[in-house]
């Protein structure tokens, strides 16, 4: 008997991270400008929270 070591891909992450709930158009097109725009602003922040967020578990995959 002999010992073979062969190389077998695993996943680098365990699980993917649950996309933020964003505001809707619909949504957006019953507020305020004023609303409007702090409502693009915070979907804004949680896009980019998510985004970074994936971004480092993908650089643990390298």
């Amino acid at each position: 008997m002999q010992r073979v070591e062969i190389p077998v891909p695993v996943s680098c992450i365990d699980q993917i991270p649950a996309r933020p709930q964003l505001i809707t158009d619909a949504e957006l097109m019953e507020l305020q400008p004023g609303q409007f725009v702090t409502a693009l602003h915070v979907d804004r922040l949680k896009r980019d929270g998510y985004q970074a967020n994936l971004e480092a578990l993908l650089e643990g995959c390298l």
